[in-house]
């Protein structure tokens, strides 16, 4: 929060739990509160169709990069979604653009276009046709990479209708299978910027 602006009412719940653990007594008393914040939490959650609504509109291009980090942070959870783990987790990683941007049209910056990839990776595929790049893909360690091969590794071409598809499924695995947050900057961000009438996503 910057210096000047009133606090969100998720930053209110943080600071007022934040308190609580702070004085709590024990190690029962403590989880106890946790609890009770997770329940808080899930009072605040949007409705499934505002959170997709608000997600369509997170958009990362070279000349549009407002939504980067957040982008950034939702690949990280879908790594560690495909993963099944949070044992690993990753440091650095460039995005990659499935549909080149090169193609010039909107659906190239939409979240349901995106992979990650390590640069090596990134570079070599460049803007090559989708089977080509599919062929570089399974030499990437990401799981979310292997998933999306094994998903689409079978297809000659990536298409808009993919790009529009992929991007609600993305959505649905944000919001059903990471309702709390782990970083609450970042998931409050995905709705409060993209979703303007969106508070908090958990």
């Amino acid at each position: 929060m910057r210096r000047g602006e009133r606090p969100s009412n998720l930053e209110r719940k943080y600071a007022s739990f934040s308190k609580k653990l702070h004085k709590s007594a024990s190690k029962e008393e403590s989880a106890e509160y946790v609890r009770e914040l997770q329940e808080t939490l899930k009072e605040l959650l949007p409705k499934y169709s505002r959170f997709e609504q608000g997600f369509q509109k997170l958009y990362f291009t070279e000349d549009a990069a407002k939504d980067k980090k957040v982008i950034q942070y939702i690949l990280k959870k879908l790594e560690r979604y495909c993963a099944g783990t949070d044992e690993m987790r990753p440091d650095s990683f460039t995005i990659e653009h499935i549909m080149p941007e090169s193609i010039g049209i909107e659906q190239v910056g939409r979240i349901g276009n995106f992979l990650p990839l390590g640069e090596k990776i990134n570079g070599a595929v460049g803007t090559k046709p989708f089977k080509s790049k599919l062929e570089k893909y399974k030499t990437s360690q990401y799981n979310a990479v292997q998933k999306f091969v094994e998903r689409y590794g079978e297809q000659d071409y990536w298409t808009i209708e993919d790009i529009d598809n992929r991007t609600i499924e993305l959505a649905k695995i944000m919001y059903f299978q990471n309702k709390i947050p782990v970083d609450a900057t970042a998931e409050s961000t995905i709705t409060s910027s993209a979703s303007e009438a969106v508070t908090v996503e958990v």
